[in-house]
């Protein structure tokens, strides 16, 4: 088996990127960033809920999604409902993910017992 050609950067297409030889220098590394942001706020309860109302109240004519947050986790939760039926089609996270947290936190159990 000729093994010759694996090696031929001339093989490539032209669009390919082209390789740095191995001897080729390495380029030095950017300066560090010294200017650092902050942390971004997390807001509180209130304006949670005011904005997801908000989401909501924007959406209600227009289109079949429900934004809420969880009360026991305090995690956004979207619904994706059927406006004729008001059937939930999708949620995200589902409810067994939300009840497994709920176990992980509270109970420290990942499996239901309870059959």
């Amino acid at each position: 088996m000729d093994t010759g050609s694996i090696s031929r950067l001339d093989l490539l297409p032209a669009s390919a990127p082209a390789l740095a030889p191995a001897s080729a220098p390495v380029p030095e590394k950017a300066p560090a960033v010294t200017n650092v942001q902050a942390a971004p706020r997390t807001p509180s309860k209130t304006e949670l809920k005011n904005s997801v109302d908000a989401i909501n109240r924007f959406l209600e004519d227009t289109s079949e999604v429900h934004f809420s947050i969880d009360e026991d986790s305090g995690i956004s939760v979207v619904k994706v409902i059927d406006t004729e039926t008001k059937k939930v089609l999708q949620q995200f996270p589902s409810e067994q993910s939300l009840e497994i947290g709920k176990n992980l936190s509270t109970k420290g159990l990942l499996i239901n017992s309870e059959a």
